[in-house]
């Protein structure tokens, strides 16, 4: 009887070592599949973002993106999105530049930003890859982190105006409870529904040229997801702008050395915001604010 116990248990162990198995292959198996996925997506960024000719620019690769982004001495170079008026307003945390699914999904831009406002803020994933999406900036509200960022580039398509502007009605804005997660997955919830949209107010215009503008870091924070001091979005040109900044940055963990006087000097605001933790469903959020003179 206890053999026949014992050989009863040999198997049942057996089965389960086998089941275990098979489940860590598959697991295996789908993490080679997103990292292969993850990798393709990369190079096609990098080539984009290296184009030398108008062919394969990042305009004629990504003919949706709205802007080019770039940060000094990290490996931030990615096309940034706005979704359309017929997509979620956070469309781009799960989905690439091409509009496909993609766990890493793709930078944009808040929906209730003007292209040419005075406040761009930017949305992108902590990734847990050192290279990819917003992940040298989830530390960055260590000094030390900071102090190795450099300039923040904005080349964006333009013609008579925005390639998707915002009409007149976008100047009265709805504050929001929460922003949108920017880690594996967004963590905002059913208390933090997604910003309003102003879907009827946006405008295709074709764009024919482009322009660079040139953002310096100016100071790093890490704030709780429901932080409402960073949804401005109807700044005005000058006194306005550079309060804005100096708000941001008295209560910034890391700053530029001679942040006060940058401030001063601020016509306007680029903040980039990723998740603190490479987790999904954590609350906390890295904000770094650049600004232009």
């Amino acid at each position: 009887m206890r053999e026949d116990r014992r050989s009863g248990r040999s198997r049942l162990h057996a089965i389960v070592r086998t089941l275990i198995a098979l489940v860590c292959i598959g697991c295996l198996a789908a993490a080679g599949s997103l990292a292969a996925h993850g990798a393709l997506e990369e190079h096609a960024y990098r080539a984009a973002g290296d184009g030398e000719s108008a062919d394969d620019s990042w305009q004629a690769v990504f003919p949706g993106a709205i802007a080019w982004l770039t940060v000094e001495r990290t490996d931030i170079s990615y096309p940034v999105m706005q979704p359309a008026t017929t997509e979620p307003a956070d469309f781009y945390l799960t989905h690439n530049a091409w509009g496909e699914p993609s766990a890493a999904g793709c930078p944009y831009l808040d929906p209730r930003c003007l292209q040419t406002g005075a406040h761009l803020l930017v949305y992108g994933h902590a990734t847990g890859f050192p290279s990819r999406m917003f992940e040298p900036l989830r530390e960055a509200y260590r000094p030390e982190v900071f102090a190795q960022l450099g300039a923040a580039h904005w080349q964006s398509a333009t013609s008579s105006g925005d390639a998707r502007q915002l009409g007149a009605a976008a100047s009265s804005v709805v504050r929001w409870s929460g922003f949108a997660s920017s880690g594996a997955a967004r963590a905002a919830g059913a208390s933090h529904p997604a910003p309003p949209r102003r879907a009827d107010t946006l405008t295709p215009i074709a764009s024919t040229t482009t322009e660079e503008l040139v953002f310096q870091p100016l100071c790093a924070l890490r704030v709780d997801q429901s932080f409402a001091d960073i949804q401005r979005f109807s700044l005005n040109a000058g006194a306005d702008v550079a309060a804005f900044a100096r708000t941001l940055a008295a209560r910034a963990q890391a700053r530029a050395p001679s942040w006060e006087e940058q401030t001063q000097r601020a016509k306007r605001v680029l903040t980039l915001i990723t998740c603190t933790s490479p987790l999904p469903g954590t609350r906390e959020r890295t904000l770094v604010v650049f600004t232009l003179s």
